[in-house]
């Protein structure tokens, strides 16, 4: 990031050099070019003062940006640890053996989160999402009761 605060306070420090110059000097040729150089020095301050607030915005969009990328990144590299099985039961989920293994929703995953399935003690073999309630066979002979 280029700091312009300097640039500002020297262009600052240039007017009111500008202004002392024209106080000492009364002359009225003298006088009309401090003013015309006033004049400038206070539409480069102008200027430099827009160039620091849009590149204050530009700093804020950009830390956003960067975040965004790091937060599909993580979900990226969280995802990858998953695959698309068809259980025995012929239930299809996601899979993974990493760190402990378990099953997880493969709807919620669409949403960005991860539910590890859990076991329905009611009913041998199903396995239930706890955030949207959906129902997989997982182990082979299992009964449903639903």
């Amino acid at each position: 990031m280029v700091d312009i605060a300097p640039a500002i306070a020297g262009i600052a420090y240039v007017r009111e050099f500008m202004k002392y110059i024209g106080g000492l000097r009364r002359d009225a040729d003298t006088l009309g070019r401090v003013t015309d150089a006033m004049a400038k020095v206070g539409e480069v301050q102008d200027k430099l003062q827009e160039l620091r607030e849009e590149n204050m915005r530009l700093l804020e969009d950009n830390r956003k940006l960067t975040e965004q990328v790091r937060d599909v990144e993580e979900w990226r590299t969280r995802r990858a640890a998953y695959s698309l099985i068809t259980t025995p039961g012929g239930g299809v989920v996601l899979s993974t053996s990493k760190p402990t293994p378990h099953y997880a929703c493969p709807s919620c995953a669409e949403g960005k989160t991860i539910q590890p399935l859990q076991a329905n003690i009611f009913d041998n073999g199903t396995y239930t999402c706890p955030k949207c309630s959906a129902c997989f066979t997982v182990d082979a002979g299992a009964r449903s009761l639903l």
